[in-house]
């Protein structure tokens, strides 16, 4: 089976150039000669620069202390006793001049040059291990269909032959998808943006990649719930298009403002609430709260748009039908009090079965975070993935390798199709009216095997309308269910609400909890993370 070929790496600055021989990279059909070998994993780049990373690691811890840029004597030559004692009162001298004389501080523009330093090698080195310097090849088959987001594409042999004909002004599937996917709104690393509260960090780099496959995620719903499934990013996109394209990547634009309401910034003060420091490491399951939280606290008089938006989040692998459908009437999180956030009154004024007025109703995003296994993903769960990821309603999923996030879009036979936020970029003023918009949009696929994807992930869904949301109902349980007999299903759907089932007014079926689940207890998880469960 003959494979189409990606190359699938930018250049760190991202002009799309090729970082060895300065010629553009594109889609042309250079790209598609002979055979690759299909990428196990995603850092193959990185073993071709494995001398310039270990360089750049050095240059990092040297840029970190200012003390030491000095103590490195002249090894070109061998030194007399005399020079040397001469050269460390030179540089005694050097370093005193540099110090404040009233507190004893280092100069500030030294000290913002060093850290300006170390960001830049940081970013560099970053761009190096993941891949963004070094090229790297991603496949795609002829005759299997490939997925994206719901929507299918299947590339053929004589289609791609017929299109790099000479004059031919054929439009192939190839083309199509690579629209749709180059279409997705890429949130990755972002350095010199303003300090986060709490902390000197100016970037995310190494530690921010769980929050931006989440704002990605959000990002899909958002340009669904908008501009719908079918909108792709085009240069003669109406003026309305433009505009509403730019609002949803302002939104996570990384500075502090309430234009701004998913930013870093935003996103780490939710998470400070929550017991986690700037800096910390956040996993899919607590990325979907925060996410929660911000929209719920989002200012909804400057952006009246997301008064219509709620999000929904699955905790411990069950989803309460009645907690949905009270959250979209009413606009209200049903974490906020242990009657679902909604008063008695409400309660008994509001419709409570799937029959209520659709013209009340708030577009609903549902978040369900997952573990599928202990140490690595169960096998069985593998075609569960896959059929989600083929729903019209699925938005993605937040995932990834161990402590490598990922935002996974589509899949192609046994590789998952993803958005890599492993890229170090600068940060760009959104608040401006015409800000460029070419970073936020990647334009090379990447692919992981299922059987490299770590077993913590949270899936995502958009239902925009009532009717939405009760073909969510009838479908999405089926396809939740593994092929194989004596599985147990991804999750549940309860027709209660979280509260009567912890106030002990209802109890979920032995079918659903005692035969499906283990939940394992904190003290045997070891590495895993307090906020998930695991399906065993």
């Amino acid at each position: 089976m003959n494979p189409l070929i990606l190359e699938g790496n930018s250049s760190c600055s991202f002009e799309m150039y090729d970082p060895y021989t300065g010629s553009p990279l594109d889609w042309s059909e250079s790209h598609f000669e002979g055979l690759a070998a299909e990428e196990e994993e995603l850092d193959s780049g990185a073993v071709r620069g494995q001398r310039m990373v270990r360089s750049l690691e050095d240059f990092c811890a040297a840029a970190a202390d200012d003390d030491d840029d000095d103590d490195f004597p002249d090894r070109q030559q061998p030194m007399s006793l005399s020079a040397v004692e001469t050269d460390g009162l030179d540089r005694k001298q050097r370093k005193s001049s540099r110090r404040n004389t009233t507190n004893g501080c280092a100069d500030p523009e030294e000290k913002d040059h060093a850290a300006i330093l170390k960001t830049k090698l940081l970013s560099a080195f970053t761009n190096v291990k993941n891949g963004w310097v070094v090229k790297s090849a991603a496949s795609f088959s002829y005759g299997s269909t490939t997925w994206l987001l719901g929507v299918s594409y299947k590339f053929t042999k004589a289609e791609f032959e017929e299109r790099n004909r000479i004059g031919s002004s054929t439009t192939s599937t190839f083309d199509r998808f690579k629209l749709d996917f180059e279409s997705r709104l890429w949130l990755t690393y972002r350095k010199d943006f303003p300090k986060l509260d709490g902390s000197q960090l100016t970037n995310d780099i190494g530690w921010g990649c769980m929050m931006r496959s989440g704002q990605m995620l959000l990002a899909q719903a958002f340009v669904m719930h908008f501009l719908g499934r079918g909108w792709v990013w085009k240069k003669d996109a109406s003026q309305e298009e433009n505009v509403i394209h730019r609002r949803i990547i302002r939104y996570f634009g990384d500075t502090h403002h309430s234009l701004c309401p998913f930013s870093v910034q935003t996103l780490v003060g939710i998470g400070r609430k929550l017991g986690r420091n700037p800096g910390d490491w956040y996993g899919p399951a607590s990325v979907s709260a925060v996410l929660r939280d911000a929209l719920h606290q989002a200012d909804t008089d400057l952006l009246p748009e997301l008064k219509d938006l709620c999000i929904y989040v699955a905790m411990d692998g069950v989803l309460f039908v009645k907690d949905v459908l009270d959250l979209c009437m009413n606009n209200v999180p049903a974490e906020e009090s242990e009657n679902g956030g909604i008063s008695e009154e409400t309660r008994a004024e509001s419709p409570n079965s799937c029959h209520s007025a659709a013209s009340n109703w708030h577009s609903v995003i549902v978040l369900v975070p997952l573990r599928l296994g202990s140490e690595s993903l169960n096998r069985i769960y593998v075609p569960c993935l896959q059929t989600i990821l083929c729903h019209p309603l699925c938005i993605g999923i937040i995932g990834g390798r161990p402590k490598h996030s990922m935002y996974f879009i589509g899949f192609q036979e046994d590789k998952l199709i993803l958005l890599d936020p492993h890229c170090s970029q600068d940060c760009v003023n959104v608040l401006k009216d015409d800000f460029p918009v070419e970073t936020f949009h990647c334009q090379y696929p990447r692919k992981l095997s299922f059987s490299k994807m770590d077993p913590t992930c949270t899936l995502g869904f958009y239902c925009k309308t009532k009717e939405d949301f009760d073909n969510f109902l009838l479908e999405v349980p089926k396809i939740t269910m593994p092929p194989t007999q004596e599985s147990f299903p991804l999750f549940h759907f309860e027709s209660g609400s979280r509260a009567e089932f912890e106030n002990g007014c209802r109890t979920l079926s032995t079918s659903q909890i005692t035969q499906s689940m283990t939940l394992v207890s904190r003290s045997e998880r070891g590495s895993i993370s307090y906020d998930d469960f695991t399906l065993l």
